[in-house]
């Protein structure tokens, strides 16, 4: 970085807005030699510096390229960034006549193995173009009042409110205005659903149902229509047409022998994990096996008296003799005596 493209941006460089010096001044900032060349930073931090969108810095730098107040420079210079990422490198075209000693530059070219800079290399920057001025600028606005347009509303002396309620007090209290009548209309009913029903704690079935068909028609109807309200439905009550159905199939039941605790039996068990327990009972109705067979094996359920476990018994420990433990000892001892002593005569040496 040099100080000399700074100061020709800062100060003599011929620049149309305060936006193009900022963007000049940022590209001097990051030159690579006093010449101005080699200053590659990316668009976004030129926008970051200057506090303006990427699109209008973009927009910024093709109107100072078009002016000649830079150029594009050696690419190559950029070559060791990624090629996705890899910005465009630009040249300050600072004039040849703006350099107070362009020796000492040229030098610092050599150095760098490039040419020297003439005046026919670097002519002079022509000025920015002259602002347009607006065509009522300096004069003061007019204050008369002009007709207004027929898309405004006309103007009123005054504005006109509604009637107003009966907001007068009388004797004993206040009263509230009323705008609207006391009878509003009203909509139709939206159609209730099905009440739901509570399951009764004990089912009140009649204990036998069934047997002579013929002169108990209208009785196997009552019962059959108490048995079904009566089911337990977990507050899912079946539609009409259901229960319609459920009271046919029961009075069938009925007529064929089946008891009202039989056949709530038959229909209520193992219906724990049953989403629905109407459609349940209609299949189990459905497919009822013969009553008879299903009494007999209630009874013989009700009657079924399980084994007793008896434990094998034991038989008594047998008590050794009285003398079994004397006897052992008495010869442990006699094997002992049997056996030659030996007198160990060593002297006693003491472990280390």
């Amino acid at each position: 970085m040099s100080l000399d493209p700074i100061l020709w941006a800062l100060k003599d460089a011929p620049v149309a807005d305060s936006l193009e010096r900022l963007v000049l001044v940022s590209l001097a900032e990051r030159a690579a030699r006093a010449d101005g060349c080699t200053a590659f930073p990316s668009r976004d931090t030129l926008a970051a510096t200057v506090l303006a969108d990427p699109k209008t810095v973009q927009r910024v730098l093709k109107r100072l390229e078009a002016r000649g107040l830079i150029a594009k420079g050696d690419q190559s210079a950029a070559r060791y960034l990624r090629a996705d990422r890899r910005p465009v490198v630009y040249d300050l075209l600072i004039p040849y006549s703006w350099f107070p000693n362009p020796n000492r530059m040229n030098a610092e070219r050599a150095q760098a193995g490039l040419p020297s800079l003439t005046a026919t290399d670097r002519p002079d920057i022509a000025p920015p173009p002259e602002r347009t001025r607006r065509a009522d600028a300096g004069k003061a606005r007019s204050t008369e009042i002009t007709e207004r347009g027929d898309s405004e509303s006309p103007r009123h002396e005054g504005t006109l409110s509604p009637e107003r309620g009966d907001y007068e007090s009388r004797t004993g209290g206040l009263e509230a205005p009323r705008t609207s009548p006391k009878n509003l209309p009203t909509e139709p009913p939206l159609l209730a659903a099905a009440p739901v029903a509570a399951e009764p704690a004990t089912a009140v079935v009649p204990d036998q149902v069934g047997g002579e068909a013929s002169s108990r028609n209208d009785n196997h109807q009552d019962d059959a229509a108490a048995f079904v309200d009566g089911l337990p439905y977990r507050q899912q009550v079946p539609n009409r047409s259901t229960r319609d159905r459920l009271v046919a199939k029961t009075r069938d039941a009925f007529a064929g022998g089946w008891t009202g605790r039989a056949l709530r039996r038959q229909l209520t068990d193992s219906t724990d994990k049953a989403e629905s327990l109407a459609a349940v009972y209609l299949y189990r109705l459905g497919q009822l096996p013969d009553p008879r067979a299903v009494t007999a094996a209630v009874a013989a359920e009700a009657t079924y008296t399980p084994p007793t476990y008896t434990a094998p018994a034991v038989p008594d420990a047998v008590p050794p003799p009285a003398n079994a433990l004397a006897e052992a000892r008495a010869a442990m001892r006699a094997l002992r005596d049997a056996q030659p002593r030996t007198v160990d005569r060593r002297p006693y040496m003491p472990t280390p």
